[in-house]
């Protein structure tokens, strides 16, 4: 695990937001200060991504990415 700032996840990572659900990042952007991240969580059946909207220099924890 480690914690990076939000703008520097890529799609795939896998990654702890606020709850200790771990999701995969499906897409990324980053726009006037703030990152929003789709996201579907890992090992569980979602229909749609849940949005995410950060400040941009905000600690995530990655957990790894999907390739791992």
């Amino acid at each position: 695990m480690d914690q990076v700032v939000a703008s520097e996840l890529s799609p795939g990572d896998v990654v702890r937001v606020d709850d200790p659900q771990a999701h995969r990042v499906e897409r990324i952007l980053i726009a006037d200060g703030q990152v929003v991240l789709e996201l579907r969580p890992v090992g569980l059946a979602a229909p749609d991504p849940v949005r995410v909207r950060l400040p941009a220099g905000r600690l995530i924890d990655r957990l790894g990415t999907s390739h791992d």
